[in-house]
């Protein structure tokens, strides 16, 4: 009988010495996946709020580069839209130079 009751003990002691360590490793592991993901989720609603404040900057990009704003601001500062276009006058020296400008940056 003794026999049994310390083989016993032995097996109850090696579970318990087994199990104890894996168990507080598993409970470790849950806490630290759960802040991860408060984390996580605290970075998400950042990025969302920072993705509306874009898309509301953007709007307001288009907003003020439209041709109804832009049209009268222009005529304001004196400046005149041409809507008869039909030929543009260049300088041939001064596209000559540009060229040779440009072929000596990429050389």
């Amino acid at each position: 009988m003794k026999g049994n009751n310390k083989a016993f003990l032995k097996k109850l002691l090696f579970s318990i010495l087994t199990i104890t360590p894996l168990l507080f490793i598993h409970l470790y592991s849950i806490s630290e996946i759960e802040k991860l993901n408060s984390i996580k989720n605290e970075k998400l609603s950042l990025l969302n709020d920072l993705n509306d404040r874009l898309e509301a900057s953007r709007v307001e990009v288009q907003k003020l580069s439209s041709e109804e704003v832009i049209i009268p601001k222009a005529f304001k500062l004196g400046l005149i839209k041409i809507n008869n276009l039909k030929k543009i006058h260049i300088n041939k020296s001064k596209v000559n130079l540009i060229k040779s400008i440009v072929e000596k940056k990429y050389e």
